[in-house]
């Protein structure tokens, strides 16, 4: 996937409230010792059960700047997308769940556009063990049944983390491909300490209403403990808040409005 996978961070809100998604295609990557750029086109979605040639296709890019020097590190990109989807009998729709994912949509436009397009800015500020991180992104869909002068509606949503390690590591960044790597303890568990421990804290923020398109918008906060035993093993821990509103059309959020608490855990496991 070139357009998700070189992302900074999984930003999971964005990923579904936008339709990022993995898809087959071809991409050109060129860069240098500080900078990026990625291109590419796909033509369907490889999550879906049927590979139909009436799919969406999709072309985008994105380019990165790194200034990496002795001491703090910084991280900028930009990004753009455009999307089309040939299949008439299913539009573009654009819909969120809260951070869990447990729950409904509470925010869902319904099947509203034919084309889209995005564009999204990021950023990340490395010193030490400590590390800021942030995107933002704004999509125009073009309404495929529009009522009388009705403007095609601007989408928005974004987020900013804070994280820091307490046992002394650092992020692994790599200016070449600018992008975060793995994580590696200083002292391992089971053999000279207990692995890496990481707080972290994050504000994010979704919304799909504008132009009589209510859609619903979602803010949350989220905290987080994640341990790294070793290079190949991470265990998180994550509680978050999220509060819900203007989703009037959809059927999920009864007035509009929900608000919605998680705690959740998760073991990964990379190889």
């Amino acid at each position: 996937n070139f357009f998700t996978a070189y992302y900074i961070y999984e930003k999971r809100g964005l990923t579904d409230a936008f339709g990022f998604g993995r898809g087959l295609g071809v991409s050109f990557l060129k860069g240098g010792a500080d900078w990026t750029i990625h291109a590419g086109a796909q033509k369907g979605n490889i999550n879906e059960k049927e590979s139909r040639p009436d799919g969406t296709l999709t072309i985008a890019g994105r380019a990165t700047k790194s200034f990496v020097k002795e001491g703090p590190k910084i991280h900028l990109g930009v990004s753009i997308r455009y999307r089309k989807q040939d299949n008439v009998q299913s539009d573009l729709l654009y819909r969120q769940r809260p951070f869990a994912h447990l729950t409904d949509h509470f925010l869902n436009t319904g099947r509203i556009a034919d084309q889209d397009f995005t564009y999204g800015l990021e950023a990340a500020f490395l010193s030490g063990s400590f590390a800021i991180q942030t995107e933002v992104s704004r999509l125009t869909a073009k309404l495929s049944n529009a009522i009388f002068d009705q403007e095609n509606p601007n989408f928005k949503g974004g987020y900013i983390d804070f994280s820091w390690f307490i046992t002394g590591e650092q992020r692994s960044y790599n200016a070449k491909k600018g992008s975060f790597g793995g994580i590696k303890p200083l002292k391992p568990a089971g053999s000279v300490g207990a692995g890496a421990v990481q707080l972290a804290v994050r504000f994010d923020g979704v919304d799909l209403s504008d132009q009589g398109i209510m859609g619903g918008s979602q803010t949350s906060v989220i905290g987080g403990i994640n341990w790294y035993p070793n290079r190949w093993i991470r265990v998180m821990v994550n509680y978050s808040t999220t509060t819900i509103n203007d989703g009037f059309l959809v059927v999920a959020n009864m007035l509009g409005q929900n608000n919605v608490k998680t705690f959740g855990t998760r073991l990964q496991i990379n190889w």
